[in-house]
């Protein structure tokens, strides 16, 4: 599923509704493609504290300004680059 996408939270009342979600995903063989996701914890320098969202929101814009880099926006919130 992409990113930015109003989700419907409303409980699921059949085995149709499970499917239609997951169906909705699916991609044609010319949009499908193949990457890594890496995880990773930032660390301050000064203090060796885990980075908070922000610090690390901060971080990812200005790689993405200095590289050119895309940032990739959940709920408008840089999460990642590509």
């Amino acid at each position: 599923m992409s990113r930015d996408q109003d989700q419907d939270l409303s409980p699921l009342e059949d085995r149709e509704q499970l499917l239609a979600y997951f169906r909705s995903g699916i991609k044609s063989p010319d949009q499908r493609g193949l990457g890594t996701e890496h995880e990773k914890f930032g660390f301050r320098r000064d203090n060796n504290r885990l980075m908070n969202f922000d610090e690390i929101e901060t971080l990812l814009s200005g790689l993405a300004e200095r590289f050119g880099w895309e940032a990739d926006r959940d709920q408008g919130r840089i999460v990642a680059l590509t």
